[in-house]
Formats: C-alpha cells, structure tokens, sequence
C-alpha cells in the first residue's frame, strides 16, 4: 500500500470487505453480486481502485492470512468494515488480534466452526457476527438442498426463506462460500432477494 493510496484512504474511509478464503470461491460471487447491485465492473471494486474510495460500494480485499498490519489498518479505518473469514485458522493470535479490531460498526462473517472456535477460546470480544452453515444454529443456514444437473436449496436468515437456483452442480464447500458471500452482501444493504436472482439470472 502505498502512502498516497493509505493517505485518501484516511480521507475517504471507504467501506471494505477483506476476504480470507483458501479456496478462492468466495471472491467471484462477491464480485457477481456488487457488479450487478452497482452497475460497475470488477476492476473499480478491487482493493487498489482509487476510483472506489470516491464511491460508496465497498473495495473487495482479498486476503491470503499475511501483512496483517495493512488489513487491520484498512478495518481500523473503514467507515464500514466486515471481515469475510472462512476457517479461521485455530491458536493464531493474528486472526485473534484482527478480528478484536473490527469496530463497533463492523462485521464478522464467518462459517459456525469458526465462530464455535473463537467463542470457545475467549477471542470473539464484543463485535457484530454472522455465521453460516447447514443448520439453525447459523445465523445464515442452507436448507431442502438438492443437487443434481441443477443445484437448488433455501438460503434462510431470520423467518425468511428464500430459494437459491444455480445451473449446475455445486459441491459442498461451493454452497458454503455462497452463504457468506451472501451474509456480507446483505450486512452491506442489499436485498436477499435481489441476491438470488442475480444468481439464477
């Protein structure tokens, strides 16, 4: 990160979503889903766009668990930060640190073993969460998933229910990756509706 880059960002506390995520499948479908909320194309949501520190969609961070100071400056700094962890990485007290960060106003995405794990050793501390899975004890939670040719199942948060339609088969970690994205695109403002049809579309 460069010092002109850092001293706007300081300026302009854009909103940020940091995503760890050793499979590389979350990346995509944020990027599907704010391309089509926004109207813009991907290179203006990436982290290094000076564009969209002058925008209100937020700058996609793609984390790879290193340079942990640079991403705890950007969360520090966000006028709205969530952090998208998938299998947060047990006993690693830079996770630990960065997510004891997250401001008042931030989120943590995370799957429910995760969020099981931080609870668990005393590393939660008093932030906003969402957790995703494959049951109610997520706060985001798959369900009647079928999978064939065609993959389909209800994506259910609070009393809604609403279905999710793709044309191909989805592996399990693939639905999982879709959850949290969508957990982070809804803590962001937009509709779960929405969402699903920008996906079967």
């Amino acid at each position: 990160m460069n010092l002109f880059f850092k001293l706007l960002f300081l300026i302009k506390k854009p909103k940020v979503v940091v995503v760890f995520d050793q499979g590389l499948l979350i990346n995509p479908l944020l990027f599907n889903i704010f391309e089509n909320e926004y109207g813009i194309s991907k290179t203006s949501l990436e982290s290094t766009s000076i564009l969209g520190l002058f925008r209100n969609y937020p700058l996609i961070v793609k984390w790879d668990g290193k340079k942990t100071k640079i991403i705890s400056f950007l969360v520090r700094h966000s006028s709205f930060p969530i952090l998208l962890l998938n299998n947060i990485p047990e006993n690693n007290n830079d996770f630990y640190s960065l997510i004891k960060s997250i401001p008042r106003n931030g989120y943590l995405i995370t799957d429910l073993d995760s969020l099981k794990n931080l609870k668990r050793v005393g590393e939660l501390g008093d932030i906003n969460f969402i957790s995703t899975g494959f049951d109610e004890k997520s706060e985001v939670w798959a369900s009647d998933i079928n999978i064939g040719t065609e993959t389909n199942f209800k994506l259910r948060y609070g009393g809604d229910a609403i279905p999710f339609w793709f044309d191909r088969e989805l592996a399990e970690e693939e639905i999982m990756a879709t959850l949290l994205a969508v957990g982070s695109a809804m803590v962001s403002g937009i509709n779960l509706v929405k969402i699903s049809q920008i996906f079967k579309g």
